[in-house]
């Protein structure tokens, strides 16, 4: 598999999940009684707060005859932009770039790179994903916001989980961590029920970054193959310095992706 769709992959809401802010409150201060509503709500309020990161992750992924790993830099200025390397053995390999404005990406290996709109992220995932969607995948948030009254809340002691109440809506089961609300996972099902993709966060980093979600687990299933990816961070940084070094090969063929 090419890393350009390792990345793909990755950027499936279904891609790379990180971390979080330094928060002295829990999401369960923020929750007055458990409904639906007021479970997503809390669960927004008790988003960490930052205006940098700078983090090493490890990245696998595993298409059962196809395996590959690589160690991934991560670099986010919040709500402006998301910046992505992958490296083997050393050497640079794919560089991603994402802001509000759309996605640039280059490989290496094939000389190729893609600058365009959000196409390049929702060629995969058969859901519309802008710049905010992308990051709260990163930060281990909802992926959108979705709408309360189309739940039901079953709640066993250990955490919250929401049901869609239509088997028709994407996005079918959410279940939270009852002390801080944090996002556990998130259970999408595209309509026909061909192709399915889980969103789960283990566990999460220790103080003081507990709202960090320290593995990120992935599973993009469809009727001729499972994909699953495994996203572990290794270091994390909050509120440092970070820059964005891109630059496009000039001779690299432009990708092109069907709309």
């Amino acid at each position: 598999m090419s890393i350009r769709n390792l990345f793909l992959l990755l950027f499936i809401g279904y891609l790379l999940s990180a971390c979080g802010p330094q928060k002295a409150a829990t999401g369960e201060a923020y929750l007055k009684r458990a409904t639906p509503g007021n479970i997503i709500k809390a669960h927004e309020k008790a988003a960490p707060d930052f205006q940098t990161l700078n983090a090493k992750l490890k990245g696998s992924f595993d298409q059962g005859n196809t395996r590959q790993s690589v160690n991934i830099s991560l670099r986010i200025k919040k709500n402006d932009t998301i910046w992505m390397s992958a490296q083997k053995l050393g050497f640079s390999l794919a560089k991603l770039m994402v802001t509000p404005e759309g996605v640039q990406f280059y490989e290496k290996i094939n000389g190729r790179f893609y600058d365009g709109d959000f196409s390049f992220l929702q060629e995969l995932l058969g859901v519309e994903l802008d710049f905010d969607s992308f990051q709260n995948l990163l930060l281990g948030r909802l992926l959108f916001e979705p709408s309360a009254e189309n739940y039901v809340l079953e709640s066993p002691s250990e955490a919250y989980r929401l049901q869609a109440r239509s088997k028709d809506a994407l996005l079918q089961k959410i279940q939270f961590e009852k002390k801080g609300l944090l996002l556990q996972s998130e259970y999408f099902l595209r309509p026909g029920g061909a192709e399915s993709i889980q969103i789960r966060y283990p566990s999460n980093l220790g103080e003081p970054y507990a709202f960090f979600p320290e593995v990120i687990e992935i599973e993009a299933a469809k009727p001729d193959k499972t994909t699953a990816i495994n996203l572990r961070y290794r270091s994390l940084e909050l509120n440092q310095p970070v820059s964005f070094p891109f630059q496009i090969p000039a001779d690299y063929k432009q990708m092109k992706i069907e709309k």
